[in-house]
């Protein structure tokens, strides 16, 4: 019995070892087994790296949850599209130059990406007194990935918004991977790609 003794404790030795290991591994890589938690309360804003005189919800970051209206009147809650795949938001006003011209890249990502992108595009420049203008942004631009509507102060403020297009894309787990402010263009959307591509 003494000789199985070292034998046992050498396997006991690497279960934990394994456990711990495993444990670490999750913890640094996100794995998408881990459960999606999304923040209770506004997240803090921080000053942009890039740009000091901005204020910026930091990748890293755990996102809250909302529910707002699409275009056509279908709730959508944020959780229950990452609880299928990752979600790319946007923040955008229809009059916004930046937003007009990333319409079409957006749409070309949708098409490439609608297996496992979601993409929810928050129209947060129209006033409450005014009509929708989503229903001509959309023809303009041919749009088909889903436009948001009415969102509420304290969604933007959650999201440290200070302009348009404001993008985030986040994981299954409610976390900001990436993020820009800005016209999407070839470098934007390598980055975003590559991004993108570390879910799998």
């Amino acid at each position: 019995m003494s000789g199985l003794r070292p034998i046992v404790l050498g396997i006991t030795t690497l279960l934990i070892a394994g456990l711990i290991g495993t444990a670490l591994y999750h913890t640094v890589s996100g794995d998408p087994k881990e459960p999606l938690t999304l923040a209770s309360s506004a997240p803090i804003c921080s000053k942009d790296p890039e740009n000091p005189q901005r204020v910026v919800l930091p990748e890293g970051s755990t996102v809250m949850d909302f529910t707002l209206p699409s275009y056509g009147g279908k709730p959508v809650t944020l959780s229950k599209e990452l609880a299928k795949r990752p979600v790319l938001l946007e923040l955008f006003a229809s009059w916004c130059p930046h937003c007009q011209h990333s319409a079409p890249a957006l749409e070309a990502l949708y098409k490439e990406h609608k297996n496992d992108l979601t993409i929810l595009s928050i129209n947060a420049g129209d006033t409450p007194d005014k009509p929708s203008t989503t229903k001509q942004f959309k023809k303009d631009y041919k749009i088909a990935y889903t436009i948001l509507e009415k969102p509420t102060e304290a969604l933007m403020n959650g999201y440290c918004l200070q302009g348009f297009p404001s993008f985030f894309l986040i994981n299954q787990q409610g976390k900001v991977v990436w993020r820009f402010a800005g016209t999407l263009k070839a470098e934007n959307l390598e980055n975003l790609k590559k991004a993108l591509d570390g879910l799998q």
